[in-house]
């Protein structure tokens, strides 16, 4: 029996490699017996999605090595997995995409305190697969478009000469993460 594994995301063509890679690659990014089980929208996960649970995976197995001889590291983990999902408008995650993800690789309690990592980190409730608020896109879409144009942040942000809580919100200060920080007062 010939097994396909993914071997490159895009957009329009998903283009297969047999047995190429080494086993771990392989079961991290997933196994499938056939291109019509592949091919099936449900079995399609980009690898961009997959990169974005790996750095959860990295950074908690990071603090919890480290946490050892740093006692505040898992902390500092933490505000480093909130500042990078701040600056991104990919939808969050949930805990059955990552045991599908990686269900082969790690074991049902391993992938749950690591989604639990993250859910903590983000500081999210309710956490399903939707997109993300309007505020968090245009956050994302500004601030690509400073950087695009060499307008470093947050010296870029401090040019556009905003009102400091739109300011802060742009420079990912933790405490306007939330939608609710702009209500009407």
């Amino acid at each position: 029996m010939n097994s396909f594994y993914i071997s490159e995301w895009n957009e329009s063509r998903i283009q297969i490699l047999a047995g190429l890679g080494s086993d771990s690659t392989k079961r991290i990014v997933g196994c499938w017996d056939n291109w019509d089980e592949l091919s099936k929208p449900e079995n399609l996960m980009s690898k961009l999605r997959l990169y974005r649970m790996l750095q959860i995976i990295f950074i908690f197995d990071i603090a919890i090595c480290l946490g050892l001889s740093y006692p505040n590291c898992q902390v500092h983990a933490s505000e480093a997995l909130r500042l990078v999902w701040s600056s991104i408008p990919d939808y969050f995650l949930c805990l059955e995409e990552m045991t599908d993800a990686y269900g082969n690789v790690l074991s049902a309690k391993a992938i749950t305190e690591r989604y639990n990592f993250y859910k903590e980190a983000i500081r999210q409730t309710d956490i399903c697969r939707e997109p993300r608020s309007l505020s968090q896109y245009c956050r994302s879409v500004i601030r690509k478009i400073l950087a695009d144009k060499k307008l470093w942040l947050p010296d870029g942000i401090k040019q556009l000469k905003l009102p400091p809580r739109l300011e802060s919100f742009l420079n990912l200060q933790r405490d306007n993460l939330h939608p609710e920080n702009f209500q009407a007062s």
